[in-house]
């Protein structure tokens, strides 16, 4: 049962970014934002303990990277400090 759990939590949170990929309302966010917090909801997926579900901000941030990137690079950001996971360089533009 713990084996199907430990699945379920990491397909979940490897399936975080591809959702927020999926979202196509960028008319309100610039592409760079986008695509920062994308790679960063990347990052935190792959990093974050595979036995430790992400909070529910964090999960909530990753899937609105697309409509609200400065809040959820924010919210990802801090999330990411908070467990020592190193971030990604972030493009000037």
């Amino acid at each position: 049962m713990k084996i199907i759990k430990m699945c379920v939590v990491t397909g979940l949170t490897l399936a975080i970014p591809v959702v927020a990929l999926a979202r196509a309302n960028v008319a309100t966010a610039s592409i760079s934002d986008a695509r920062y917090c994308a790679a960063l909801a990347q990052k935190y997926a792959v990093a974050h303990p595979i036995m430790q579900a992400p909070n529910a901000a964090t999960a909530v941030a990753a899937s609105e990277c697309q409509s609200d990137p400065k809040d959820s690079i924010a919210t990802l950001k801090k999330a990411m400090n908070d467990e020592k996971i190193g971030l990604p360089t972030q493009p000037q533009g």
